[in-house]
């Protein structure tokens, strides 16, 4: 399993802007992997900083790249 560090060094490198560490954590949560959720997450039920829309595939592919989902 590859660390946000490293996920948003790929991020960067492939896509050029580097993804803060909860949009990688609301990634996750969307995709299945609930054990991810911060827990002010868990206080609202809702994120506090989502994946903004525009950014979600780029987050998502540097996940698969690491077969994380």
């Amino acid at each position: 399993m590859a660390s946000y560090d490293q996920i948003q060094r790929l991020v960067k490198r492939v896509h050029g802007f580097i993804p803060k560490r909860s949009w990688v954590a609301h990634v996750l949560e969307l995709k299945g992997d609930p054990r991810h959720i911060a827990h002010k997450w868990r206080v609202h039920n809702e994120p506090q900083e989502p994946c903004p829309p525009d950014k979600l595939r780029a987050v998502a592919n540097a996940l698969r790249h690491f077969q994380m989902i």
